[in-house]
């Protein structure tokens, strides 16, 4: 049986890469609003024709995987980077590769990085092995003066401050 090629190129399908099916009513939801044409399939799903795909937002996908999607015109990353996509040997470089990025990631990553600093700085991890071996320290890493300024992270105000762990 022949394919009708027009009839395909007309289908605008969507495929997202997502550990459940469960998730791609949500993404169908929300490109709907702003592109009811769109077609979201799931990327496990098994009734899913490879050379119907024009778009694929995916989070590092299997090697090999994009290849097979061969009427592909954009490909979306749902990661902060691209690295798990163009370490695939096989991925389609003629196709665009544009990062998404949601509304909400400068403001988480910006929350992630306080957290990190802030881990940092109340040596966290020492607090955690303390913790785990039951040994309640009352000693603190230093405050960090207001508006501290050092050369480096050794010259900052807890170098040198001795550690119990």
């Amino acid at each position: 049986m022949q394919r009708d090629a027009s009839k395909s190129e007309d289908r605008m399908v969507v495929v997202v890469n997502t550990a459940s099916e469960k998730a791609i009513a949500e993404w169908r939801e929300s490109l709907a609003e702003m592109a009811p044409h769109l077609e979201v399939r799931w990327w496990d799903d098994a009734n899913l024709d490879p050379a119907d795909v024009r778009y694929a937002v995916v989070w590092k996908p299997e090697h090999g995987r994009l290849a097979h999607f061969t009427g592909l015109k954009v490909l979306f990353s749902l990661g902060a980077g691209v690295d798990n996509i163009v370490a695939d040997p096989a991925w389609p470089r003629h196709v665009p590769l544009v990062r998404m990025v949601p509304a909400e990631g400068p403001q988480r990553m910006g929350e992630y990085v306080a957290w990190a600093a802030l881990s940092l700085q109340k040596d966290l991890p020492c607090i955690f092995r303390s913790r785990e071996a039951k040994n309640w320290d009352s000693s603190q890493p230093p405050h960090l003066p207001r508006n501290a300024r050092w050369a480096s992270w050794d010259s900052a105000p807890w170098a040198g401050v001795p550690r119990t762990c």
